[in-house]
């Protein structure tokens, strides 16, 4: 089993930060503050980063290599779905207005049949 190596950049200081790897590749943190990181998400696979966002506004944004289409889906915690980019890039942006602080799941989709490098900012 090959590990792979994701270096993570914080642009704020976070107070919670509690990498985890779960099944199927899937990166979860857990963090307050604002996340940008870079990823590689394996071909035809979902990765969900959870994250602790306050009220208001907060853009969400992710850029890929170019080489695989990825989706971009953001939900609250109950599981109701905010938003759902599916464009036939790998280049997707929301800004959204949430109307409570609480727990958000990130979700991004490689809809291609190779691995895609990708960014990610949420702030």
């Amino acid at each position: 089993m090959k590990k792979i190596l994701v270096s993570i950049v914080f642009s704020m200081v976070a107070i919670v930060s509690i990498p985890v790897v779960g099944l199927a590749g899937s990166q979860v943190e857990v963090l307050a503050g604002v996340l940008s990181g870079t990823y590689r998400i394996r071909e035809a696979q979902t990765q969900t980063h959870t994250v602790y966002l306050p009220a208001g506004n907060v853009d969400i944004q992710i850029n890929g290599d170019g080489d695989s289409d990825l989706d971009l889906y953001v939900l609250d915690d109950h599981g109701t779905q905010l938003f759902a980019g599916e464009s036939k890039t790998d280049k997707e942006r929301v800004s959204l207005n949430l109307k409570y602080a609480g727990y958000y799941r990130i979700k991004v989709q490689n809809r291609g049949d190779v691995y895609n490098q990708y960014s990610l900012l949420v702030g």
